[in-house]
């Protein structure tokens, strides 16, 4: 989302509660582990996108070649951890609350 959006809307719409949607957090998400994943040096086009994929929709090739990928390295693992994370939580019906519990 762009970051002078929330601003825009409470100039125009003082009351307005803004929800950032899935899509919109993933986006971020996503971005950030392709930034560490070029960060530690991998640089495969193909990496990134089985960063991306959903874990449960990785065919077991694709689970094969995404363990050999997170293999090299500990702080990308993490990274990929907090990414199925993120969108466990939106799988789940959870409270906002419950959402924020599970992050931390």
């Amino acid at each position: 989302m762009w970051g002078g959006f929330p601003k825009v809307v409470q100039a125009v719409f003082p009351n307005a509660v803004i929800v950032i949607d899935r899509f919109h957090v993933m986006k971020v998400v996503n971005e950030e582990l392709n930034k560490i994943r070029k960060q530690v040096g991998i640089f495969d086009r193909r990496s990134k996108f089985l960063l991306w994929k959903n874990g449960l929709d990785l065919t077991q090739e694709e689970t094969q070649k995404l363990e050999e990928i997170l293999h090299r390295s500990k702080r990308l693992r993490r990274a990929y951890q907090w990414k199925e994370e993120f969108r466990a939580i939106y799988e789940k019906l959870l409270t906002v609350e419950e959402g924020k519990e599970q992050i931390e």
